[in-house]
């Protein structure tokens, strides 16, 4: 039973290994917990929980991947005792550019990208207030670099929200790009292909145990030989050296200094492609190819028995469902 960086989906497939006496794995690809915006220092009650619940489902894990260096120390925070754990790519990372054609949904949006400066914002689901935030910084941008749009590869409520914020501001509708429904691999690359400076804001909770975002949307921008602008979080510092393989940018700062920050680097396009390519590279030297990673954390089920007392486990087996 193999849970994927969800607490509630941990708790029922560590329930369902036991019933079935098979090993229970868990990969944890970001810290993140309910904590009110007013509480800065001290943890909510709410927030106690979901971090008891975290190492719970850490410590009944007969198998466990992280998908950073940085998740180690919280996770090793979090268990009663020090435990084995692999790196494990969130995604199969491409070995180089795209190169198959996109469906034809996306061929307006590759249209508006053609011969421009894009910026991007490429995760499914950032948190709406940030996603605003952004909007504003690339307003900025745009009064001073009118070749620059803007690609939005999320969806839901943080796109609604970038979406009402920029026409409010008085932003046009060609300045910006939204694709948040891409059902296949290429056009997605495709879109990658054409990002200059890929932005992942996150401002810094000053609480006790700091939430750690996921690291899927930006290793998939490294790998694709962006450059990226990453908030200051452990989870980024450990796979970027700014003004090397991309820039840390305070996004806590006022719109128009994370602004010209950004311009500074959109000012030298020879310099943004190396980082890139410097970025890409240091993926493929720091992460094992997924296929080598599942085999390392897969071979963690070779334990005699669950991490649950009283608990045996049978030799794992091929289940097969019924069929009519």
């Amino acid at each position: 039973m193999l849970a994927w960086n969800s607490i509630r989906c941990a708790l029922a497939a560590d329930r369902a290994a036991q019933s079935l006496r098979v090993p229970y794995g868990l990969v944890m690809l970001g810290l993140e917990y309910f904590q009110k915006p007013a509480a800065r220092q001290k943890l909510s009650e709410r927030g106690r929980l979901e971090l008891k619940l975290v190492g719970e489902a850490l410590a009944n894990a007969d198998l466990i991947a992280l998908g950073s260096q940085a998740m180690h120390e919280a996770a090793n925070q979090l268990l009663p005792a020090t435990r084995d754990a692999v790196i494990l790519p969130p995604l199969p990372l491409p070995a180089g550019p795209a190169r198959k054609a996109a469906a034809p949904e996306v061929d307006a949006a590759l249209a508006a990208l053609e011969n421009k400066v894009v910026i991007a914002l490429t995760e499914d689901a950032p948190d709406p207030a940030l996603a605003r935030r952004i909007i504003d910084v690339y307003a900025e941008i745009a009064l001073r670099f009118p070749n620059v749009v803007f690609l939005a590869l999320s969806g839901g409520r943080a796109a609604a929200a970038m979406h009402r914020h920029a026409v409010s501001i008085g932003l046009h509708e060609e300045q910006m790009v939204f694709v948040s429904e891409i059902t296949d691999l290429p056009s997605r690359e495709q879109l990658l292909s054409h990002i200059d400076l890929a932005l992942f804001p996150y401002i810094p909770a000053q609480g006790e145990m700091p939430p750690l975002p996921a690291t899927a949307a930006l290793l998939e921008c490294m790998a694709h030989g962006i450059c990226p602008a990453a908030g200051l979080s452990p989870a980024y510092s450990e796979l970027i050296e700014t003004g090397h393989d991309g820039l840390q940018v305070d996004y806590s700062q006022s719109a128009s200094e994370v602004a010209a920050r950004l311009l500074e680097a959109l000012g030298e396009p020879a310099r943004l492609h190396a980082m890139g390519k410097r970025a890409r590279e240091r993926v493929q030297r720091q992460y094992p190819p997924l296929e080598q990673a599942l085999d390392e954390f897969m071979t963690q089920a070779a334990q005699p028995q669950p991490a649950s007392p009283g608990v045996r486990r049978a030799e794992p087996r091929l289940m097969r469902l019924k069929t009519p």
